[in-house]
């Protein structure tokens, strides 16, 4: 009988330090910004002091060495918190939309945040079933648009900087150019999402009076050389930058990108080398990385 106590106890003691740690989870005031290792591709999970789940893309959706996107979530979001205010779809290339497909089929998503320019794939036309079937609703993203995020610890607020006109159901070139490019600011502290944006799109941003000091910039395009340019750099004058990376044969990062950011001593940080990077911001807007 005793033995059977002592065992039962041993239970309770576990599940009480298993609910007390997702607990934690669920009660941390900082915001919560984890650039998630899926290979090569986007992930972003952030979390505000509020509570409120956005996310910035989802990978492929395919990731080997047990980098699924699902996964990946399950390990920030408490148990009983997990749905999501905000899904943003940078643009519809695979590697940023693929993992999405698996979200927005098993997990509730209350707003869409896309370019919404029409681009002819299965997965693209299945991403705009889903939306549709689910009736979730739907935004197009387009400079100058807010979206605030409300908290007693501090209000969160996502603007929208790019595309500068409505793009919805238009053909474009190139996607890339059409990501959706948005800031997230909290507590005098900002970073920057860039999607796959090249250094032309990155000179019409600067140029269109939008340039200022921001703390992380989410290098475009996985450091290719075609993005984060000088001008880009000097304009927006990041303290941190993430390039999310996995093994690939475009020799990304590039080297060249990788030279622009050690110029300017921007402390650089890679899923590919540091696997998932969660930066955390409190409300005196004190960083921490992790």
């Amino acid at each position: 009988m005793f033995k059977d106590k002592k065992i039962i106890f041993l239970i309770l003691v576990v599940f009480t330090a298993l609910l007390g740690w997702e607990y934690s989870k669920y009660l941390n005031s900082d915001l919560r910004v984890v650039f998630l290792d899926v290979g090569q591709g986007d992930a972003v999970l952030v979390r505000t002091p509020g509570r409120h789940n956005i996310l910035i893309d989802g990978g492929e959706g395919k990731q080997m060495n047990n980098k699924n996107i699902i996964s990946k979530l399950w390990k920030y979001l408490p148990f009983f918190d997990r749905e999501f205010d905000m899904v943003i779809s940078s643009h519809p290339h695979l590697d940023h939309l693929g993992g999405l497909l698996n979200v927005v089929q098993s997990i509730k998503v209350k707003r869409i945040l896309q370019s919404g320019v029409k681009y002819n794939t299965a997965e693209y036309q299945e991403w705009n079933r889903l939306i549709n079937s689910k009736n979730i609703d739907y935004d197009i993203a387009v400079s100058g648009k807010e979206y605030l995020f409300k908290s007693s610890q501090g209000d969160v607020l996502l603007k929208v900087l790019y595309p500068f006109k409505n793009m919805e159901n238009l053909e474009v070139e190139d996607v890339n150019d059409y990501s959706v490019v948005v800031l997230l600011e909290y507590a005098d502290r900002k970073i920057l999402f860039t999607g796959d944006i090249s250094s032309d799109v990155e000179k019409g941003i600067a140029d269109y009076k939008m340039a200022q000091d921001i703390d992380v910039l989410k290098v475009a395009h996985q450091g290719s050389d075609t993005s984060t340019s000088n001008l880009f750099l000097d304009s927006f004058n990041p303290e941190y930058a993430v390039i999310m990376v996995g093994k690939n044969n475009y020799g990304q990062p590039s080297r060249r990108v990788l030279k622009r950011l050690e110029r300017r001593n921007i402390y650089i940080l890679r899923t590919d080398k540091m696997g998932d990077i969660e930066i955390r911001i409190n409300k005196k807007g004190e960083i921490k990385v992790r």
